[in-house]
């Protein structure tokens, strides 16, 4: 009987480090994202005393969870944002064959999702009584808000 080789392939050490790759393309989908987001919500917002308050939270709806969507989306179909595209970065399975699933992709954002779907719940009150999800000054978000907005960079920073 012969002897079996374990056979180990050897890794790129350059093959994980891709912080840098990853930051640039998280940056590069938050530009695309805002530039999209800030140019329709001026137009929105700008009109919600004249808009009715339903359309203003199915708009609100589509806003909150936009960025959220856009990555799950991305992910599961492609393994990769725009962002991801263009630094040539690509999110795989525990294999390391193929590209994430779809529900892979939203198990993999599942924590952000609790929380956009939270703070989501809790600005529609602003709606119904401002017309705005958004306070008229930074100060007056309330804790929750800067502890989602607070756990958003963290989040990103983890995932790069």
């Amino acid at each position: 009987m012969g002897k079996k080789k374990n056979k180990k392939q050897k890794v790129d050490p350059k093959r994980y480090k891709t912080f840098w790759r990853r930051f640039w393309a998280g940056t590069a989908d938050g530009i695309i994202l805002l530039a999209a987001s800030s140019f329709i919500s001026n137009v929105i917002w700008g009109r919600s005393e004249t808009t009715p308050v339903f359309l203003l939270i199915v708009f609100h709806t589509l806003h909150a969870y936009t960025g959220l969507t856009y990555t799950i989306l991305m992910h599961g179909f492609y393994g990769q944002t725009v962002g991801k595209m263009l630094c040539k970065v690509k999110v795989i399975d525990a294999s390391e064959k193929s590209k994430i699933t779809f529900w892979q992709a939203l198990r993999r954002d599942a924590v952000p999702l609790v929380f956009v779907t939270a703070e989501f719940f809790r600005s529609i009150p602003n709606i119904v009584r401002h017309g705005t999800p958004y306070p008229i000054d930074a100060l007056s978000y309330g804790w929750f808000a800067w502890i989602v907005m607070s756990f958003s960079m963290i989040w990103f920073f983890a995932e790069i």
